[in-house]
This record gives C-alpha cells, sequence and structure tokens, in this order.
C-alpha cells in the first residue's frame, strides 16, 4: 500500500492556479500556517493544484472544518455546496475551434492547461461536501456539462469538522485536483478551513 502524499498547503508552491468560473464575485483562497482558508460570498471560483505531469490517481483525502452557518438565500434547491474536490483526469477530449468559440472561458483555460502537460481531458470526478437536507440525489452528470461527475460525500448540519476520502479503480492519470467552493446561486456564504488535502 502506498503512504498518502500532501498538497504543499503553502502559497510558496507555483503549483497553485486560480481558474474564474463566471463574471461575478471570487470565492477567496487564502493560505495561512499551512491551512487553505475558503471564503465563499455569493461567488465562484476554482482552486486547481496543477502536477508537474499526469499522475495516477487512487485516492483523494481531505480534512478540514466549515466554520460559519450557510446563510441560504433561495428557498429552491441550488446548485451550491461549500465543497466541490476531485481529480482532472486527462483523456482525449479536446475542443475544436468552433467548440472553443462558445465554451466557457474555465474550459477552454482548463483545455490550455492539458494541453501543456500533453494531454486532452475526460472528466472532472467531484466529491461533494453539502448541507443536510440538499441536494436531494447522492451521485449524478452535472447537467449542464458532461465534463462534471458528482457525489455527495458529506452533508453538515452545523458548522464542524469533516473529513471523507473518495477510491478510484479505473487507473486514469490526472493533470490536476479540482478545488471549488461556490455560493452565487443561492446569494450565500460558505466558510472554512482545509488542514490537509492528500492523495495516492
Amino acid at each position: 500500500m502506498w503512504a498518502l502524499a500532501f498538497l504543499p498547503l503553502s502559497p510558496d508552491s507555483e503549483r497553485w492556479k486560480y481558474l474564474d468560473f463566471g463574471k461575478g464575485a471570487k470565492t477567496k483562497y487564502e493560505f495561512s500556517e499551512g491551512i487553505l482558508n475558503v471564503d465563499a460570498n455569493a461567488s465562484s471560483g476554482i482552486f486547481l493544484y496543477v502536477f508537474e505531469k499526469p499522475k495516477a490517481i487512487k485516492k483523494i483525502f481531505v480534512n478540514g472544518e466549515a466554520i460559519a452557518n450557510p446563510n441560504i438565500n433561495s428557498k429552491e434547491e441550488v446548485d451550491d455546496f461549500p465543497l466541490r474536490i476531485g481529480p482532472v483526469w486527462s483523456g482525449d477530449r479536446r475542443l475544436s475551434w468552433v467548440e472553443k468559440k462558445f465554451a466557457d472561458n474555465w474550459l477552454v483555460e482548463l483545455e490550455q492547461l492539458a494541453d501543456s502537460k500533453g494531454a486532452g481531458l475526460k472528466t472532472i470526478d467531484l466529491g461533494l461536501l453539502a448541507w443536510t437536507g440538499s441536494p436531494k440525489w447522492n451521485q449524478r452528470e452535472h447537467p449542464m456539462s458532461s465534463y462534471f461527475n458528482e457525489t455527495v460525500m458529506g452533508r453538515l448540519d452545523a458548522p464542524g469538522k469533516f473529513e471523507f476520502e473518495m477510491n478510484y479503480t479505473d487507473g486514469f492519470e490526472a493533470v490536476a485536483i479540482w478545488i471549488g467552493s461556490d455560493s452565487d446561486q443561492s446569494k450565500s456564504y460558505f466558510k472554512m478551513k482545509i488542514n490537509k488535502i492528500g492523495y495516492e
């Protein structure tokens, strides 16, 4: 069995990259004493840890703490989650020049990142931290993009600590690990700290 390797939760690492995920307010990701602080205030935005070259991933582990109660202002089920985390798998999917004209900027940038590693994209398999009662599903392909597969890994009914791991058996290689916290649809507020992110 391989031992977990841990991502450097430090601004000194050059492998962290911020990716805009919309035109509104941006989720804040800041490092402090070996912890990644995440602050989503009616905002969205992705933080990527980019590997030097595509890396085979069998497991991702995350440990953290939700600090603030979510102030959900929408009565409808929305596509906002305190945490989305998972591998960006390399593959052979590439946008045509026509598709690039209509694709979201984040997807074009992500494909360029994969291309710089000599790869295309496959899918992004995300584990979700949710609040109790939302969503009503546990697993899905995202209805707005076939690039996303999502699984609810934990639910919180109050601020507190959380920990979960995701296991992968397909032998795929990842170009990056995706971290996201979004609250733009619900105009809500999420705050958390991530203590550890490990992989093997």
